[in-house]
Order: C-alpha cells, then sequence, then structure tokens
C-alpha cells in the first residue's frame, strides 16, 4: 500500500489519537495530553491544522511534521517543528519535508527555514542530509539557586485578563522581533492565552508608571512552576529590568505552590543564558536542536 500525507485537520478522532501518542512517546514533556496536541495542532499556527502533516500506510503513522509560515512574510523565517520519525523508517521524513516545503513555494524570497527536532542521532542525520546545518539548541534551565529578588515598587503587574490584549500583543511581539525562532503573536493566540491561564497573573504585563516594558507568560505543571516566556521591550534592555521580571515570574509561580521552576531559552541567546545562570538557574537538558537551511 502506498504512503499517504495528510493534514491534521483532515484527520479522524481516532487517527488524531494515533498522532497524539506518537508525539507523546517522543517528547512527554512537549505534548503532555491529548487536548494540548489537538489545540497545538489544530490551531493558528498550523493554519487549522493545514500545515501539521501526517505520513500513513493504511492506518499505520510513519511520521509527523508541521511548518510554521506565516512568520514568512514578516521575517523571511518558515519554522518546522513536531517531527516524529522513527529510526526504523528514515524513509518516511522526506515527503513529510517535501510537504511542509511545498508550502513556501508561493513566497518569492529566499526563506531561512528553521528546523527543531529531539536530540536524537538519526533525526541529526536526516536534517543534515536535508541541508540543515546545526544552529542552536533548546535548553531547559531549573532553579537551583536563591531565588531570584522580586522587582521593585516602580515596576507593576497587569494581568492579561484585566488588561488590553493589544497592549500584550504590542509588548510580546516586540520583545522578541529581533529573535532567531522568535514568533510573533496573532489575536487568536493572545484570547487564547487570555482565557486559558489557570490564574491571572500566570500571563500579563509589566509596567513602569503608565508605560509598559515587558511581560510574562507562566504555567504550572504538577507542582512545577514553568517559566514559558519573559521579555523586554528593546528599549528596555540592558537595564537591569529582566533581573527584575525574572524574580516576580518566580515569586508569581511561588505564590502558586510551587516547589520547582524550571524555563526553556535558545542556547544562542546568550544575554538569556548569562541572566538565568546569574541568578541560580542550571542547564539540565538539552530539549531539541534546531538546524537551518536557507531555501532558495
Amino acid at each position: 500500500m502506498s504512503s499517504a500525507i495528510r493534514p491534521y485537520a483532515a484527520l479522524s478522532d481516532d487517527a488524531r489519537a494515533i498522532v497524539f501518542a506518537t508525539l507523546h512517546a517522543a517528547a512527554p514533556e512537549r505534548w503532555p495530553t491529548a487536548a494540548a496536541a489537538a489545540h497545538e495542532l489544530g490551531g493558528p499556527a498550523f493554519e487549522g491544522g493545514e500545515t501539521a502533516f501526517t505520513l500513513w500506510d493504511g492506518a499505520r503513522l510513519r511520521g509527523t511534521l508541521a511548518v510554521v509560515v506565516r512568520e514568512v512574510p514578516v521575517k523571511g523565517e518558515a519554522f518546522i517543528t513536531a517531527v516524529t520519525v522513527s529510526e526504523a523508517d528514515p524513509g518516511a521524513f522526506r515527503p513529510l519535508l517535501d510537504a511542509a516545503l511545498a508550502r513556501l513555494a508561493p513566497f518569492p524570497d529566499p526563506v531561512v527555514v528553521a528546523l527543531g527536532a529531539s536530540p536524537r542521532p538519526h533525526l541529526a542525520a536526516l536534517a543534515e542530509d536535508a541541508g540543515f546545518h546545526l544552529h542552536e539548541d533548546a535548553l531547559r534551565m531549573a532553579l537551583r539557586g536563591p531565588d531570584p529578588a522580586p522587582p521593585g515598587p516602580e515596576l507593576r503587574f497587569t494581568p492579561l485578563a484585566a488588561g488590553d490584549p493589544e497592549v500584550f500583543r504590542a509588548v510580546a511581539n516586540a520583545a522578541f522581533a529581533t529573535s532567531p525562532n522568535g514568533a510573533t503573536l496573532t489575536d487568536a493566540e493572545v484570547a487564547d492565552l487570555r482565557s486559558g491561564a489557570s490564574a491571572p497573573d500566570l500571563v500579563g504585563t509589566w509596567h513602569i508608571g503608565a508605560t509598559p516594558v515587558g511581560f510574562h507568560i507562566l504555567a504550572l505543571d504538577d507542582g512545577e512552576g514553568v517559566i514559558d516566556t519573559i521579555g523586554l521591550v528593546p528599549e528596555q534592555q540592558g537595564r537591569g529590568l529582566g533581573r527584575q521580571l525574572l524574580g516576580g515570574a518566580v515569586a508569581t509561580l511561588r505564590g502558586h505552590g510551587a516547589d520547582r521552576v524550571t524555563l526553556s531559552v535558545m542556547s544562542s541567546n546568550t544575554p538569556a543564558v548569562r541572566l538565568y545562570t546569574r541568578h541560580g538557574f542550571v542547564r539540565e537538558a538539552v530539549t531539541a536542536r534546531w538546524y537551518r537551511r536557507l531555501l532558495r
């Protein structure tokens, strides 16, 4: 039986359950629940599931691969993720990659394609054979030292649920406008963050007076506090506010009972890695390896 590419949007519930089981087995922290996987793969980042690809032989799933194309007109970058191809079936990779690259064909200008995959040797070999080169690692860091000091009185936090969502989106997008692998937030994603936070203080913006200067997105997972993202707008960087936002994020998570605090950061983001290390975080694991290739 010949193999067939099917977008996630076209899959039955039973097929989606198989996809989740495969993703969860490959990266349980990245894909913790079926609901979370369905929400992400079927969400706006992957065009409602149209750019999340699956490869099947009949009812047997051979692999998955998803591509984010919305950053191409903005930053000239596309991002490939959710790569699950077994070591026993390396031939599944190229059809999935070709399906993703076909979505970039309409764009006339060169595109930098970033491909993120689990740190497994066979995936590294497949990426390199396809013309990608290793660019950076996604690191998980854990707080092992004393908690950073909380922010000073000049900083004020406004939960997204109580603030202006457009202000939050503008601050978040400005903070990562020039960062590699920094995706812009859409209105739909901000709405999801606003409705999906388990507590109001886990998502919002930081202000000095009336001026928004930064933001954070936090999460709680079975007693573990996760700093998903913190960021400062460019004009506020280099003034020591990053340490204060880090302290505010940790204090917020501790206030919700977190006995462990972790975060993720790209290895190429040396200022952030240096900040986190200076304030008690240590490298715990490489959770993904990111490769890059210039298309056209």
